[in-house]
């Protein structure tokens, strides 16, 4: 709402710019008139009232829309209630009536008005401070209702009462400890039933038993090569293949509730290493409210994924050895982690082929040493790669021919090998020199051409000495290759064959 504060010389200023019987010889009252009433009310002080945030009772309408209604969101919802409310066991039973009933030893709920309070949670000042509770958890019932059973009372809630079209009647009950909640199962749920609640359980804090047997349950940081805590949180780093993000598993764990977060991870010797958080009492750690599907991207959590990727760092410091760029360990050292320099071992050279679909496959690694020399053939053609592999195979050059790893310029035994690049390709015939473009051009309708002699031209550089120009003689040449319009046929191409 708008409203405007007028003084005494605003109501002077109307009166002096609209016209009346009393106040004007005319009773004309023209356009003119209120323009310039106009144009002094813009003049006028303008204030807005105050606004407070509030709750419409609307909102109950739309209570079944607050969670997804799966089993899944209920036995999360149920068993963290159970461990809010201080229960130490929590029992789960598939009755013969084909419902499914979860009771805890907890402390109970004193009042049932509490179950249909939306937004108000009865948990005392530790649990609100420590995990920020809702007080929605029991509104994930909402589509299909439950039976509630607490102390001395119990009460029949369909989904009627959860968005307060009708009150629901509460009767007395045989006294008992902690919570039973009882609810409906659709039948596709059945079939399910057993590995939703292993799921469920896997990962929670206390004991759980369904139908007389216990869960079985594990650490969520089984596996971890590295553990560490940090503000309220258990830190591991993984490589093993159970802590991928996967649809089912998200890598933070909110006591038995897992959720997918986008964690940092670091690809390590050809493996990817992988971080999960455990949470312990880390009330800074916010998660979307209600279900708590999502991490709140809070400067806190930035904070933890700062503390994640030095985490990352601590794990490899503990590897024998390690593959990371030089840009990765250099972050490392940002983080106070001095690494030893990236193992120095490279891929053999292996040229490119021209069958994309068929992949390139693994190369083999060699140590670096002495007689290590770098390929650099990154930006040839792969008939041009092929040629040149050909031609260092059949020098007598003392080297091992490995392949460029831009990824470790930086570490001094990279930078000191040397390195062949600046490759290109001659074709002599009767004394006169041609590029594989020219060739191809001179001899279109020719698939087969004896010339006198093919060289191969390359670059060598190495710091702290001088370019060599190196020349290695091949036996078989090429045209140049369009590999944009080449179809795959040999007929596209002009064999170039040396007599010498």
């Amino acid at each position: 709402m708008k409203a405007f504060l007028l003084k005494k010389k605003d109501l002077f200023l109307i009166e002096k710019l609209m016209p009346t019987p009393e106040n004007s010889s005319y009773s004309n009252f023209s356009e003119e008139s209120f323009s310039a009433l106009d144009a002094g009310a813009n003049e006028l002080e303008e204030i807005f009232l105050p606004i407070t945030a509030s709750i419409s009772p609307q909102i109950l309408t739309k209570v079944t829309c607050l969670f997804n209604a799966s089993l899944e969101d209920i036995l999360n919802e149920c068993f963290q209630n159970a461990r809010s409310a201080g229960a130490t066991q929590v029992e789960v039973l598939f009755t013969e009536q084909r419902t499914l009933r979860i009771e805890d030893n907890g402390c109970g709920i004193e009042s049932p008005q509490m179950l249909l309070n939306l937004g108000q949670s009865d948990w005392d000042q530790t649990v609100v401070e420590s995990e920020d509770p809702a007080g929605m958890g029991v509104f994930s019932l909402a589509n299909r209702g439950a039976v509630i059973s607490s102390q001395d009372w119990q009460v029949q809630l369909n989904p009627e009462h959860f968005s307060g079209q009708s009150a629901a009647i509460v009767q007395s009950s045989a006294a008992r400890v902690g919570t039973r909640i009882e609810f409906p199962l659709l039948e596709a749920e059945v079939r399910s039933l057993p590995l939703l609640i292993e799921s469920a359980a896997r990962y929670y804090p206390l004991s759980i038993k369904f139908n007389g047997a216990a869960l079985p349950q594990q650490d969520f940081l089984e596996d971890a090569m590295v553990v560490k805590s940090w503000r309220g949180l258990r830190l591991g780093v993984s490589a093993h293949h159970r802590w991928a993000d996967r649809v089912g598993e998200g890598a933070l764990n909110f006591y038995g509730l897992t959720v997918h977060s986008h964690l940092p991870s670091l690809a390590c010797n050809d493996t990817p290493l992988r971080v999960r958080v455990d949470v312990d009492t880390a009330p800074e750690l916010k998660l979307v409210l209600p279900a708590r599907k999502e991490v709140v991207q809070n400067a806190f959590f930035d904070e933890l994924k700062v503390e994640l990727r030095r985490t990352l760092y601590e794990a490899v410091a503990t590897l024998e050895h390690h593959n990371l760029s030089y840009v990765r360990w250099l972050e490392a050292r940002s983080f106070g982690i001095d690494l030893p320099p990236a193992r120095p071992y490279l891929e053999v050279f292996k040229p490119q082929t021209g069958d994309y679909l068929a992949g390139e496959g693994w190369g083999s690694s060699h140590p670096v040493n002495a007689t290590t020399m770098r390929v650099d053939a990154g930006e040839l053609p792969t008939s041009e790669q092929q040629l040149l592999a050909r031609a260092l195979s059949n020098s007598d050059l003392p080297y091992t021919f490995v392949a460029t790893e831009d990824k470790y310029q930086g570490y001094g035994w990279y930078d000191a090998l040397p390195k062949l690049s600046s490759t290109r390709f001659e074709i002599e015939i009767e004394n006169q020199v041609f590029s594989p473009a020219e060739f191809g051009e001179l001899y279109t309708q020719n698939l087969n051409v004896l010339v006198d002699r093919i060289t191969v031209i390359v670059m060598q550089t190495q710091v702290g000495q001088p370019d060599t120009e190196l020349r290695f003689p091949l036996d078989v040449g090429f045209s140049a290759i369009d590999e944009a319009a080449y179809n795959g046929s040999i007929n596209e191409v002009t064999l170039a064959i040396a007599q010498h």
